[in-house]
């Protein structure tokens, strides 16, 4: 008897150690990419610095994961460390408790671009550097007057800017009539919105593959106008980059930019 209550208080303290985990995907512009954010992993270490863990597969192959490091102030992100992803492996606590990390500035190329833009724009007191230059923040663009100036955004924000996001899915959805010609109906759309609701640009990151189909994709851009108008949190921002995924009739909604 001893030794089955003792065995289940074993069983009881390893499952206790497994780190629960809330995988958002992430959507970018690489085709071939599944990318996820552990939004239970973030973990603030100032206000500018926070450690947190991302999953991703390329062409179908095993997951990985990466546990990661960025600086806002200086947009440069250190990779603790990569592995193979094994579900009752992970543990991003353990992994940040005495992280040894080289940071280094972002390249413009890489989709950790997206994860560095999503805990920027997640994290409460965050401070981010805004400038018309967009080399400043690759995946992130809040566009405000002047240069080289400061922008907090509240803790509200991701809350808000994710409603407001899937406001707008649903709204593209009611106005997108994909073509059943279409031999692929997934494309990938960058649109510029401006805080009363206009639609600043427009542009196909990725093409459906398919000529009739990308038109009706930019049509469901244009017939949707105005959009919402931006949520207060957003604060200063005259227009804010969002990607929009059409895939099979339905519009799923991206971080922002």
């Amino acid at each position: 008897m001893k030794k089955i209550i003792l065995l289940l208080l074993v069983m009881l303290m390893s499952g206790a150690c497994v780190n629960a985990a809330n995988w958002q995907p992430l959507y970018t512009i690489f085709p071939n990419l599944n990318l996820y954010i552990d939004t239970d992993s973030v973990k603030q270490l100032n206000d500018e610095e926070c450690y947190y863990a991302v999953k991703y597969s390329i062409n179908n192959e095993p997951e990985q994961v990466s546990y990661l490091k960025s600086n806002v102030r200086t947009n440069y992100i250190g990779v603790i460390t990569t592995t193979d992803f094994i579900e009752e492996n992970y543990r991003p606590n353990a992994v940040f408790a005495n992280p040894h990390v080289f940071m280094k500035p972002l390249a413009n190329n890489s989709f950790l671009n997206t994860a560095h833009s999503f805990v920027v724009s997640m994290m409460p007191g965050m401070k981010i550097a805004a400038s018309g230059d967009k080399s400043d923040l690759p995946a992130v663009s809040r566009h405000t007057p002047g240069k080289n100036t400061l922008v907090s955004y509240s803790a509200t924000f991701n809350q808000d800017i994710q409603s407001y996001v899937a406001t707008t899915c649903e709204l593209l959805n009611s106005n997108w009539n994909a073509p059943s010609s279409g031999y692929n109906t997934q494309g990938i759309a960058k649109v510029t919105i401006g805080a009363d609701g206009s639609l600043i640009d427009c542009n196909l990151l990725e093409s459906s593959g398919d000529e009739t189909t990308d038109r009706s994709i930019i049509s469901a851009i244009e017939k949707t106008v105005p959009y919402p108008k931006f949520p207060s949190s957003a604060g200063p921002a005259h227009s804010l980059d969002f990607q929009f995924v059409f895939d099979k009739n339905i519009v799923k909604q991206s971080v922002v930019y």
